[in-house]
């Protein structure tokens, strides 16, 4: 039976006995179709040209509903479900949960099971995806990303929390709060076990840690560097540009390396552009030191400060430097083999040994020797060479006038104290008179040391020999120093000798004379 309803409304039921009808068209359907089953040949079509609209469909729907778009379900007016032409059902509603939430199924056959939709196929997704806490992993239910807090993020496994971004950016690693003690950015460990950052590269390049300010270019982009080159083995630490190299202990620098290669230890700049090591130690009532070691149990052992050229020949006994033997020697040397088992020994090849000088300071010592109280030697003066003439021990110069003015020689007879007196280095020459008289004003005195009053000597008051052979003391009667210290006067007795030769030159003359006076007076 077919049956056609054409019309504007529609609004009487329509009811085949049969169950059977054919077509059904109409601009608006607002009654009620019953029939034991729908049918309508193969396809329902729904498009531009009208649609279908009825309180109540009853009955079976059988073969297809085809629509070229998506397919909506409406109750009172207001959107329920979506088929999308996708396949994908979209819900809307109390019972559904979110606003366009999406479902897909994931079974086969007449009980499909159905889950939320797989993220990895979807594409060209927009707007927000929203959770209330965190997205927890569904095989490992202690492994989670958090949002415990505002403008807060967590990373969790084995239910502890493990990174933290906070809501001022900073990054905590096995820490929830970067305190101000932490260079804030990046925070790694707490403070119980082990933490660390470690940087893996390849065996055969470079592991960097860099640093920069972001406002220069090319190399000097990174301002400071840590490298390690691990073909080399090698830990660099460095600046690019004018930089320096500092470290610190207790918040106090004690290392600097300049940025022209200066190594300063306690220092923070150098004295001059050629300081190459400069160190200071401030250690009250202890003393400072410069310490090189040697721990190997062996007599020649040896720790060496080594001065070298790169042109010197290369032999390993001929260099400049300090040497100390464990043995027990030590030496100080310019370019000549040493001998451990010396104190200290001065040697050098063709040049002066050493030289000592006090600057332009007058009344200074430019050495020093003191010897331990009792019977220890002050200095030592030991002459090689050959055992034959004399051989100047200490020799003694003018830097003004030029030329040796004396020296203490070794001969095999024993030693000499020598005073320059060359004609040649003299003017003005005549002899000696008057000696006699002279002599007679010395004052010979006999006395005790106040440092040792328990030894008496037989000797002269400077002041008053001055008088007689002014040459003969150094110094001045009663003078002191600028800080009212005394300032004691020394006589060089020796200078006596040619006035007391004089005088016995002149005795003798008299003694003579007067000999032959005698001689005549008993002849007669």
């Amino acid at each position: 039976m077919t049956i056609v309803i054409s019309g504007v409304n529609n609004n009487d039921k329509i009811t085949a006995s049969d169950g059977k009808i054919d077509i059904l068209s109409g601009v608006d359907y607002n009654s009620e179709v019953t029939a034991p089953s729908f049918k309508v040949g193969s396809n329902i079509q729904f498009g531009n040209a009208g649609i279908i609209t009825a309180t109540t469909l009853v009955g079976d729907v059988t073969g297809n509903i085809n629509h070229t778009s998506n397919l909506l379900l409406q109750i009172s007016g207001s959107e329920k479900l979506r088929i999308a032409n996708s396949g994908a059902f979209g819900l809307n509603g109390t019972n559904y949960g979110t606003s366009g939430q999406v479902l897909t199924s994931q079974g086969s056959g007449s009980s499909p099971t159905w889950s939320v939709v797989d993220l990895s196929a979807v594409t060209g997704a927009t707007g927000d995806f929203s959770i209330a806490d965190k997205i927890v992993h569904t095989g490992d239910t202690n492994t989670a990303l958090r949002f415990p807090a505002a403008d807060t993020i967590t990373a969790e496994t084995g239910g502890s929390e493990r990174l933290r971004i906070d809501s001022n950016g900073y990054v905590m690693m096995g820490n929830s709060a970067a305190s101000a003690q932490y260079s804030k950015d990046l925070v790694v460990g707490n403070t119980t076990g082990e933490h660390g950052i470690t940087i893996i590269s390849q065996s055969n390049s470079i592991g960097r840690l860099l640093f920069s300010d972001s406002t220069s270019s090319g190399a000097g982009t990174y301002q400071g560097q840590v490298n390690y080159n691990h073909s080399a083995d090698e830990l660099v630490l460095s600046t690019y540009t004018l930089g320096q190299v500092v470290m610190k202990t207790s918040n106090t620098e004690r290392l600097r390396i300049t940025s022209t290669g200066q190594l300063l230890l306690g220092e923070t700049s150098a004295v001059d552009s050629n300081t190459a090591i400069q160190f200071t130690k401030n250690v009250s009532g202890n003393n400072s030191r410069f310490i090189f070691r040697n721990n190997a149990n062996d007599g020649n052992s040896r720790v060496r400060l080594e001065c070298m050229t790169l042109n010197r020949a290369a032999n390993a006994d001929t260099f400049s430097g300090i040497e100390k033997y464990q043995s027990g020697g030590m030496s100080i040397f310019n370019g000549e083999s040493t001998n451990q088992y010396s104190g200290i020994n001065l040697i050098c090849g063709n040049h002066n040994v050493f030289r000592l000088k006090n600057g332009n300071h007058s009344g200074h010592d430019c050495a020093h020797i003191q010897a331990i109280w009792g019977t220890s030697n002050g200095l030592h003066m030991e002459q090689g060479g050959p055992q034959s003439g004399t051989h100047k021990a200490i020799r003694f110069t003018t830097s003004h006038y030029g030329g040796e003015r004396g020296y203490i020689g070794v001969t095999l007879g024993g030693t000499s104290y020598n005073s320059s007196s060359d004609y040649r280095q003299k003017q003005d020459v005549v002899d000696l008179t008057g000696a006699i008289d002279r002599v007679k004003s010395f004052k010979p005195r006999r006395f005790k040391w106040k440092d040792d009053p328990t030894y008496t000597v037989d000797g002269f008051l400077a002041h008053e020999a001055q008088t007689v052979v002014p040459e003969s003391v150094v110094g001045e009667k009663d003078a002191v120093d600028k800080n009212g210290d005394p300032e004691y006067q020394v006589i060089d007795q020796s200078k006596l000798v040619p006035l007391l030769t004089a005088a016995l030159q002149e005795a003798i003359t008299e003694i003579e004379t007067l000999k032959t006076k005698v001689a005549a007076l008993e002849g007669s």
